[in-house]
């Protein structure tokens, strides 16, 4: 369980990596996250988005993982 944590934390860390890596626009993650600007780029500076939004931007950066499941 502990290993678990520890992989989500390290995600989590990687995050703001990922987002700034991805082909897509800070506009499409504001958008689908239905956040301001303001609060979008506070989050990805803070690594504070809710578990909820983790879920959205994680099917949003990796589509092919999500149409498996």
């Amino acid at each position: 369980m502990i290993g678990i944590v520890e992989q989500y934390n390290s995600y989590i860390r990687n995050l703001p990596i990922l987002v700034k890596e991805s082909y897509y626009k800070a506009e499409y993650f504001i958008k689908s996250l239905n956040i301001s600007e303001a609060t979008y780029y506070r989050k990805l500076r803070e690594n504070a988005f809710t578990s909820q939004e983790v879920t959205i931007l994680t099917d949003l950066l990796f589509p092919d993982e999500v149409l498996l499941n």
